[in-house]
C-alpha cells in the first residue's frame, strides 16, 4: 500500500525505492507494527535474498509506465517484504504477514505460510519478529514454523470468529506444536466495536473449554494453564509489540 501511495505521486522509477523506504520509515514512527498482504498480490513464495537495486529499478520502470497501479510485480513485492523485515528489525516493529484464507481475490494455495520458509530461514539472525496472521486452513503449518523458528509468532485473527463452534479444535491443533509464547490472541474486529467484543467472547469461551478439558484430563497443571492463558490473552503480544505491562 505504501509503494502504491508513493507511485501515485509520480516519482521517477530510479527514485521509487528510496522514496518508498523514506515513506515507510516516516509512517513507522507512529506504528507498533508493519504489515504485508503480499499473499494477495503474488503469493507467499518469497526469495531468501532481497532483490538488487538494478533489478528493482528495472521492474519499477515497467510498473510505473503501465496502466495498472495495483502492485503485482513479484520482484518489487519481494523487495518490499525484505525491506519491511529489515526496517522492522531496526525499529523493533513486528512484520505481520497475511496467510491463509481471506477475501475472494486470494488464491488460497499461494497463501500457505510454508511458502515463506526460505524467507523465514534467511531472517533468523537478522532480528525481525514475523507474525503469521489468520492462517486457516494452514494453522498447523504456521504452528510448525513457530516451532522451528524462534522469531515467528502465530496470530489466528479472523480464523476463530469464522470457525465458530470448531474454534477449540483449531486452537488445540495449533497448540499441539506451537510454543506457548508464540501464539497471540486477536479478535480481527474492525469498524463496529461489537466485532471486537464478539471475537474476544468466542476466543474466551472456546479457549476456556479447551483448557478445562486439558485440566480435567490431567495433562495440564493449573499453574501452567494460567501461564498459557495469560500469555495468549495478552502477554505474548505485549512482548512482541513492546507494549509492556505485567505479564508472565
Amino acid at each position: 500500500a505504501v509503494a502504491e501511495q508513493v507511485a501515485e505521486r509520480g516519482v521517477p522509477a530510479a527514485c521509487l525505492a528510496a522514496e518508498v523506504e523514506r515513506e515507510i520509515r516516516s509512517q513507522a514512527a507512529n506504528a507498533i507494527g508493519l504489515k504485508s498482504v503480499v499473499a494477495y498480490r503474488c503469493g507467499l513464495r518469497m526469495p531468501d535474498r532481497r532483490p538488487g537495486s538494478g533489478q528493482v529499478d528495472s521492474r519499477a520502470a515497467a510498473w510505473l509506465s503501465g496502466p495498472d497501479r495495483r502492485l503485482r510485480d513479484p520482484v518489487l513485492l519481494a523487495w518490499l517484504v525484505h525491506l519491511g523485515a529489515s526496517i522492522g528489525a531496526e525499529l523493533g516493529l513486528p512484520l505481520q504477514l497475511h496467510t491463509g484464507f481471506g477475501d475472494p481475490d486470494l488464491r488460497l494455495h499461494e497463501a500457505d505460510p510454508l511458502l515463506l520458509t526460505d524467507f523465514i530461514r534467511s531472517t533468523v539472525d537478522t532480528g525481525p519478529t514475523l507474525v503469521l496472521l489468520h492462517c486457516w486452513p494452514f494453522h498447523r503449518n504456521a504452528a510448525y514454523l513457530a516451532h522451528a523458528y524462534p522469531h515467528v509468532l502465530v496470530d489466528l485473527g479472523l480464523t476463530i470468529p469464522h470457525v465458530g463452534a470448531q474454534a477449540a479444535a483449531v486452537l488445540a491443533e495449533t497448540l499441539e506444536i506451537a510454543p506457548w509464547p508464540a501464539v497471540c490472541f486477536s479478535s480481527d474486529g474492525f469498524g463496529l466495536p461489537e466485532l471486537h467484543h464478539l471475537g474476544a467472547l468466542l476466543w474466551r469461551e472456546r479457549f476456556g473449554r479447551l483448557i478445562d478439558r486439558w485440566l480435567g484430563e490431567d495433562v495440564l497443571a493449573a499453574t501452567d494453564a494460567e501461564r498459557l492463558v495469560r500469555g495468549i490473552a495478552g502477554g505474548n503480544a505485549a512482548r512482541a509489540y513492546g507494549l509492556g505491562g505485567e505479564w508472565p
